[in-house]
């Protein structure tokens, strides 16, 4: 059976596309950065996909995957 992806990891998603980072997004959720991490992971294990390029001491940048979820659910958390 497969597992349906949370309002919360959903939400933790869309935050930090918005707002373009993890610190702003976890600043605004009022989490810390490995809690939203967490979520993000736990997202992208449910979806089976990569939302995210991860560079050490850099950004995290979406992959197209990642804008292509984004842009399928940017309407819906509103």
């Amino acid at each position: 059976m497969a597992r349906t992806p949370s309002l919360r990891q959903l939400r933790a998603f869309k935050t930090i596309m918005s707002m373009g980072g993890m610190t702003a997004a976890a600043e605004a959720l009022n989490l810390t950065q490995p809690a939203l991490s967490k979520q993000i992971a736990s997202l992208e294990d449910t979806l089976k996909l990569r939302l995210f390029d991860r560079r050490k001491g850099g950004p995290m940048m979406p992959t197209q995957e990642g804008l292509a979820f984004f842009k399928s659910i940017e309407g819906t958390l509103y």
